[in-house]
């Protein structure tokens, strides 16, 4: 009987390909099920506790306390401790203080690093605010709609005032942008009681209707340092007969005045 003799088959360069593919499928399956493990571990680490402290809810996430409440019925002065169960307050959630009308003064403690969106929106009683250099961010509409607010002290802490910030702040009639300031949002002081405005020379940036409606300004000077000028922002600012355009602007938008 003959010896019969098969030849070795090789892969062919297709079968190569293929086989690699199939694992690196498996690894990026592998990679993908570790990072949901990844996840779900981490999510499990961050503890959230809600609780009351006289008018004021919070939450405490992370052994950080974020005021995300209050009771719309509270009158008069608050005061937000600096400490609840022996954490830091570290922030002002997004309408913490929605349309808590009968509130006239807020006392925010230096723990307090950021004021979440609308997070004073409507507080119609409100006649001042003092923001302490601790807070580095003020969020978009954060005093929209306090009709009674007259004065804010801005902390040299902030570089940008957020859109709609004082939108609708009528009786704030002075308002000074300290150095540091580098961009004015949208709408930032949309239809305020502004009499006066005064900008450093740190801003390079003045958003879409920032100063529209402003019916009691006067006058206004732009200074050297804005580049960039948005849309309407003068718009309906019907008694405005003097202003100042710095040299750095090089363009304006469409419908400034």
């Amino acid at each position: 009987m003959g010896l019969s003799i098969v030849p070795q088959r090789h892969q062919s360069n297709s079968e190569n390909n293929q086989a690699g593919k199939d694992k690196n499928m498996k690894c990026i399956k592998l990679n993908s099920i570790l990072c949901g493990l990844a996840m779900v571990l981490a999510l499990m680490c961050v503890k959230t506790h809600a609780g009351q402290l006289g008018p004021l809810i919070y939450e405490i996430t992370d052994n950080r306390v974020v005021i995300t409440d209050c009771d719309g019925a509270t009158k008069g002065a608050v005061e937000i401790p600096e400490e609840i169960d022996g954490l830091p307050v570290t922030s002002i959630g997004d309408n913490a203080f929605f349309q808590c009308h009968w509130i006239t003064s807020i006392r925010i403690p230096d723990s307090v690093t950021t004021f979440g969106n609308a997070a004073f929106k409507s507080c119609g009683s409100l006649t001042s605010f003092r923001i302490r250099n601790s807070v580095t961010r003020i969020g978009e509409g954060a005093f929209w709609g306090c009709g009674s607010l007259t004065s804010v002290d801005l902390p040299d802490s902030i570089t940008v005032i957020e859109k709609e910030v004082f939108r609708d702040c009528k009786k704030l009639t002075v308002f000074n942008i300290h150095d540091g300031v580098t961009k004015i949002g949208q709408s930032a002081f949309h239809n305020s009681g502004l009499t006066s405005i005064t900008i450093s020379d740190s801003v390079i940036s003045i958003g879409d209707l920032a100063f529209a409606g402003c019916k009691s300004l006067t006058k206004i000077s732009i200074p050297d340092s804005v580049i960039t000028m948005g849309r309407l922002v003068f718009i309906y600012c019907d008694k405005l007969a003097s202003i100042k355009i710095g040299d750095g602007v090089t363009g304006l938008g469409e419908g400034t005045f």
